[in-house]
Order: C-alpha cells, then sequence, then structure tokens
C-alpha cells in the first residue's frame, strides 16, 4: 500500500497554527516580553531629552530582542532537548525545516509586536515620534536583528547539527496533540521493534488500538486536516511488513464516556447510517467475516471509493452521532484487511460500576 505524506504547505499550516496557539496561552511569557522594554522605556523619561527619542525606543526594542532570543527562545530549546523532544523527529512525516521555520515565524511577529508595542507607548507616555522612513527603518531593523538574535539563541543550546536536531513542541491543539500522542506511540513500537529482534530475526508484533490510530490516516478525512497517526506511520517505515487490520460494525453496544475524564457506560451503538462501510457490510447479510484487500485486487478498487465510515473510541456520543463518529475514508487504502462483526458487545470491565450496569440498554 502507498502512503501519502501530508503536503509541506498542511503540515506548516497547522504547525504555525499550534505555535500560535501555544504562544498565545503562555500569557505570562507574553506579557514579561512586553513589560521588559516598556518598563525600561518609562524608567528613561527624564533621560529622553538628553539621549534622544529614537536612541531609547531603539535601545528598548534591542533589549526586547535580546529577551526573545536569547533568553526566552534558547531557554524554551535547552527544555525541549531535556525532555527528548528531538528524538520524535525519527519518525515526523514531515520536513524537519518546516518544524523551525514554523517557531521562527512565531517568534519574528513577537519582535514586531514588541517593536509596535514599545512605539505606542513611547508615543502616548513620552511623545516620542519617528518620521514615516524612521519607522520604516525601525520595523526592518527589528526583523533583521530579530532573526539573528533568534539564530544566535539556537546555536547557544547547540542544537543546529544536523535535521534530526530540531525539535517539536509539545502542543496543545487538536491536531497537533493528536500527532504528538500518536508519535509517542510510533516511538514505542520502533523501541520495542529494536529491542525483540535480533539479527537474524525479526521481531513479530501486534498493536491493539482504535481504527483511528491503526489505520492509514492519509485516506481519511484526518489526513486532510493534518493528523497522521501509527498506521500512517508504520507503513512508512515498515512498508510491506506493517500489516493494517480494522474492525467494523453494525450496531451493537459499546463501554465508553460521554466526555473525556467520564464515567465508562454501556452504551447502545446506532444502527450505522446509510451510505457508510458499515451499513454497505450489513446489508451483505452475514454476521461476521473477514474481508482482504491486496492491492489490485476486485475487492480493494471497489472499497477504494470514499465512503462514511464510522470511528467510536474512549468517547461515544450518540446524539452527536454524524458529527462526532463519522468521517469520509477510502477503506481499502486505510486498512489491508477489515473484520465485520455485524452485531457487537461491549467490553466488559473488571470493576462493574451501577452506572455501567444501568448503562443504556
Amino acid at each position: 500500500m502507498q502512503t501519502v505524506i501530508p503536503k509541506t504547505s498542511a503540515a506548516l499550516t497547522s504547525l504555525l497554527r499550534a505555535d500560535f496557539k501555544t504562544q498565545w496561552r503562555n500569557r505570562r511569557s507574553v506579557v514579561l516580553l512586553l513589560l521588559v522594554p516598556v518598563i525600561i522605556l518609562i524608567s528613561w523619561k527624564g533621560l529622553i531629552a538628553k539621549l534622544g527619542g529614537a536612541f531609547a525606543l531603539s535601545t528598548c526594542i534591542t533589549i526586547g530582542l535580546t529577551a526573545i532570543g536569547l533568553m526566552g527562545y534558547s531557554n524554551v530549546i535547552a527544555r525541549d532537548r531535556d525532555k527528548g523532544v528531538f528524538q520524535r523527529l525519527r519518525v515526523t512525516p514531515v520536513p524537519t525545516w518546516s518544524i523551525m521555520v514554523s517557531r521562527l515565524i512565531v517568534q519574528l511577529l513577537m519582535i514586531l509586536l514588541v517593536t509596535t508595542f514599545v512605539f505606542v507607548v513611547g508615543n502616548e507616555y513620552d511623545k516620542v515620534t519617528l518620521a514615516p522612513a524612521g519607522y520604516a527603518l525601525t520595523y526592518l531593523t527589528a526583523f533583521v536583528g530579530g532573526a539573528l538574535y533568534l539564530g544566535l539563541g539556537q546555536m547557544i543550546v547547540g542544537l543546529v547539527k544536523n535535521a534530526e536536531q530540531y525539535y517539536r513542541m509539545m502542543y496543545r491543539s487538536d491536531v497537533s496533540s493528536w500527532n504528538l500522542r500518536d508519535l509517542h506511540m510510533m516511538e514505542t513500537l520502533v523501541a520495542l521493534d529494536g529491542h525483540l529482534s535480533l539479527p537474524n530475526k525479526k521481531a513479530k508484533i501486534v498493536v491493539w488500538e482504535h481504527n483511528s490510530h491503526l489505520g492509514d490516516a492519509s485516506a481519511t478525512d484526518m489526513g486532510r486536516r493534518g493528523e497522521w497517526n501509527v498506521g500512517q506511520l508504520t507503513r512508512q517505515r515498515y512498508k510491506d511488513e506493517a500489516i493494517l487490520i480494522g474492525f467494523t460494525t453494525y450496531t451493537g453496544t459499546v463501554t465508553a464516556a460521554a466526555d473525556w475524564g467520564g464515567a465508562a457506560e454501556r452504551k447502545q451503538v446506532r444502527r450505522a447510517l446509510p451510505g457508510s462501510y458499515e451499513s454497505l457490510f450489513h446489508e451483505v447479510g452475514l454476521e461476521r467475516f473477514l474481508l482482504l484487500m491486496s492491492a489490485g485486487s476486485d475487492v480493494s478498487k471497489v472499497l477504494q471509493a470514499p465512503l462514511l465510515e464510522r470511528a467510536i473510541g474512549v468517547i461515544y456520543r450518540p446524539e452527536t452521532e454524524r458529527q462526532s463518529h463519522y468521517f469520509q475514508a477510502s477503506l481499502s487504502r486505510q486498512f489491508d484487511a477489515v473484520i465485520h462483526i455485524d452485531e457487537t458487545s461491549a467490553v466488559e470491565p473488571l470493576e462493574r460500576t451501577v452506572k455501567w450496569e444501568e448503562g443504556e440498554v
């Protein structure tokens, strides 16, 4: 099976979105970066007449660049290096330069924000103004100088050696937190393979996860959103040695929560929507069957056309099932084989709660 690697533009967009969210959520850092040069500018009020407004502004902006490039940026990189974040790049299906470019863009925009903030405070508090050409030259200088400071901050922690040393922040946006989680899973799989395999005998490993983790994400809506998963990364690394097997069901019961952190409940699985793979398999009339979809086979060609597919994991919300649990997928590109069980039964927890016993059944 051929795995579709995310487009560089899509990956970079996803990284930028995640970097911006991470920066915004770290409000204390943003406030500190803005306050340091402004406090100095205000404290120099009595010296502005002697030093000149342009000199005072440029000095405060330079201090802001130093704070971002040498203190903030290099500290963040050093922290992520100590956490072992860099090794994730071994299984990242995007160009490593895009990770660095994303981070640099966000930091350069922060530099422009600091520069603008200093201009505004200087004008409002100290009545310091520049000619239009002076503002333009200062912005240009801040931008170029900021890039140099960021590069210096990068070299301080000794990271510019090769592509594997570029890093990935622990993003918290939906797409990137998903990607980071599956990269962790893939790292574990690669480590297990290295530990269990012998020089003359490769290890055989079975990974049991939900379809959304094990099916090739590039064959689904996930790939179009910039997401990847264990199935896609496994195919990319192990080629034809990897066999991806999915499970489908038409109806039955499932053990799941209504929300993250919620109690496990026994929920009734609604009948699959018409136009979905699950509904199509139900029409076959068999209680259960195994479907092999080898490349080039008639079955593979028929099931390559995108249809709806249902994903039920830790969370199941029947009331919003269409929006929450269905997505478009090309089944024969997503899996090498599928096991269909027309009516499934919920996994029974070792310690049953009253809520699980009552359930929705």
